[in-house]
């Protein structure tokens, strides 16, 4: 199966496949994914504290796993809530 651009681009910079997040499957005030438009995005993602990161700095292919503070507080507290909410970590072999 190959990757298209669209699918990359579900790939936010924290590692979390967008395309199982409940606000990118809702059909009402869908999210258009991390990486897509800030146009129908909640404000809590536009202001997104990983994706804001000083590490990104516009850069639209940078990811956590690439920094040397690699796991950041940020990132880990991130972990800890998709762990409790959808019972998946995105990083379990890296988030000792």
């Amino acid at each position: 199966m190959g990757y298209s651009e669209d699918n990359i681009l579900l790939i936010a910079s924290c590692g979390m496949n967008c395309s199982i997040c409940a606000a990118y499957l809702r059909e009402k005030n869908k999210c258009p994914g991390c990486r897509g438009s800030n146009l129908k995005k909640p404000v809590t993602r536009i202001k997104c504290k990983i994706k804001t990161c000083e590490v990104f700095d516009g850069k639209t292919t940078a990811f956590c796993y690439q920094c040397n503070k690699y796991p950041c507080d940020n990132l880990k507290h991130l972990d800890k809530r998709y762990r409790t909410k959808y019972n998946l970590s995105f990083a379990p072999n890296k988030m000792a």
